[in-house]
């Protein structure tokens, strides 16, 4: 799942360069895919995999990921604008 993510290039879409807070955005979105759960259940399942350890986020607890997801809300327009240059043709349009 992890190689997936990074195929696709999602972790570079979140930040160009990688830091503690795109790590645990990373984390959160394949405990997701894998475990959906709460962030509290999310942190407690890092220890049964090596997802964490992989992206040496093992010592995150929820507040961690909910500071995290503030990060992420703050790149919000600079992650759709990544997306929409890499998705879209010219002139398309977007229903939301």
């Amino acid at each position: 799942m992890l190689g997936t993510i990074r195929k696709i290039g999602l972790d570079t879409v979140i930040a160009s360069k990688r830091s503690r807070e795109r790590d645990l955005v990373i984390a959160m979105i394949g405990e997701r895919l894998l475990h959906p759960s709460s962030k509290l259940a999310t942190t407690r399942l890092w220890n049964t995999t090596t997802l964490a350890e992989e992206l040496a986020v093992t010592d995150a607890d929820e507040d961690d990921l909910y500071r995290a997801m503030d990060w992420l809300l703050a790149r919000q327009e600079t992650i759709e604008k990544k997306l929409a240059a890499q998705r879209l043709a010219e002139g398309s349009s977007v229903f939301l």
